[in-house]
């Protein structure tokens, strides 16, 4: 990037106070990985404001800042533009950078599945060009812009994904990213404190759908209701995925081991073998979704596929399976969760566990809102049903969880840290332990403590 402090005024609609002709080659929102020559864009946050950091971006050889009114500082002749929300103008900023590259953007949202959609696809695109993503959760209104401005004419792909807990966030994404194709893996129960039903959450959702141009292209998840009802009426050109009558068709899946999957994936006619590490059967849907993206974009698959296949390293936390020296089969799930996500991990417990003893240790589903105890008491019905051995709770919600259950091998306790100790005693070789919460009821713990020789310095 290289842009000067006037491009700066221009691009934001800000008032230029000084810096004019200073030219600046890139931008941050942090003063602690700020390089020299680096625009400083100061967010005001919940807790923090960007704004008291000011002096240290220049000590550090910021370029110059943008600020709000009432707190713009003397820079002397660095740049200094005052916009009245740092965030929009970081926003921005970012859309200009993008529209100015000849980069095909691709758009991930959904309530599950859109990190490993990203991943997958990322691999998949690489078998036809440069590809760049969101690193970790780089998928917010701040993330999504800072990832955009390190993507740029060497990219002949930028997978975007694209998060939110409240309307409108998704369309702002939308509106900095402008993709040329947008993908929806799943509507589902979660953020339901924001979106309060889900209607909402579709809606909200959608709004990547909605923010299409009319010559993108919508890949459009048919085994979801909501998601088909998203894409009713949008202007964009849609490709369906799903099991019949779809442009993109997935046939024969097959289980290959604990961690593996096979299948056919039937585009408009034409046959190719899908095959996949991964532990859960919703995968090979992220999968071929990933590969509507790849028809969206005019691709064959075939190399794509044969890309993917060649990918065997899992996501931290979403799903991966681990022996244990002590002998026992961790299923560690621990990023984060919601009934859907729920559900789909305490099936594949089931599935690999088969005969074997299942012990599910879970933590609180949270932003459910008003609904929540019906849905920890649902997954513990689940968990009764799929014949869980043993179900470990933790959080406010665990009691609920616990009446769906309705067994006597139930061990209900306030948080992971409290559940560690009885874990860890209750394990035996040859045990399946899946593990799985809400990312703030961090039950990454009680994976540490089942794996250490995973997670000692």
């Amino acid at each position: 990037m290289m842009f000067t402090g006037a491009d700066v005024s221009t691009v934001t609609g800000g008032a230029l106070k000084s810096g004019a002709k200073r030219r600046c080659t890139g931008i941050s929102t942090d003063t602690r990985t700020l390089r020299p020559g680096e625009l400083f864009v100061p967010i005001v946050g919940e807790r923090l404001d960007g704004h008291a950091f000011i002096e240290k971006a220049m000590e550090r050889g910021a370029c110059g800042c943008l600020s709000q009114p009432g707190q713009s500082p003397d820079v002397g002749d660095r740049v200094n533009v005052v916009v009245p929300d740092t965030l929009a103008a970081l926003g921005d900023l970012a859309a200009d950078h993008l529209a100015k590259l000849r980069t095909r953007v691709i758009g991930i949202t959904g309530s599950n599945g859109k990190t490993s959609t990203k991943e997958m696809l990322a691999v998949m695109l690489g078998a036809y060009g440069n590809v760049t993503a969101n690193p970790g959760n780089f998928n917010n209104l701040i993330g999504l812009p800072l990832t955009a401005f390190e993507v740029s004419d060497a990219n002949d792909f930028a997978v975007l994904e694209m998060g939110m807990n409240r309307p409108g966030e998704i369309a702002r994404l939308t509106e900095i990213a402008k993709p040329s194709v947008g993908l929806i893996t799943s509507i589902a129960a979660a953020h339901l404190e924001g979106l309060i039903s889900l209607d909402g959450v579709m809606w909200a959702k959608g709004e990547l759908y909605c923010g299409l141009a009319d010559d993108a292209v919508a890949v459009v998840n048919a085994r979801d209701p909501q998601v088909v009802r998203a894409a009713e009426g949008i202007a964009a050109k849609t490709i369906t995925v799903g099991s019949k009558d779809v442009d993109v068709a997935v046939e024969g899946i097959r289980r290959t081991g604990v961690a593996g999957f096979s299948a056919t994936v039937n585009v408009r006619g034409k046959r190719y073998d899908l095959r996949l590490r991964a532990m859960g059967r919703h995968d090979v849907w992220n999968a071929a979704l990933a590969v509507g993206a790849l028809v969206a974009l005019g691709l064959d698959p075939g190399p794509g596929l044969k890309a993917l296949q060649k990918q065997t390293a899992g996501l931290g936390g979403r799903l991966t399976w681990k022996f244990s020296k002590a002998g026992v089969n961790v299923i560690d799930d621990s990023y984060n969760a919601n009934p859907a996500s729920m559900r789909a991990a305490l099936t594949t417990l089931a599935e690999v566990a088969g005969a074997d003893r299942k012990i599910a240790v879970l933590g609180d589903m949270l932003e459910l809102g008003d609904g929540a105890p019906g849905f920890h008491e649902e997954i513990g019905a689940l968990a009764a049903d799929l014949d869980v051995h043993t179900l470990f709770v933790a959080g406010r919600f665990a009691a609920d969880v616990a009446a769906g259950y309705l067994e006597d091998s139930v061990v209900v306790a306030a948080d992971a840290a409290e559940l560690v100790s009885k874990v860890t005693a209750m394990v035996r070789p040859g045990d399946w332990v899946l593990v799985k919460g809400s990312r703030g009821m961090r039950m990454e713990r009680v994976v540490h403590a089942l794996l250490p020789e995973d997670h000692t310095k």
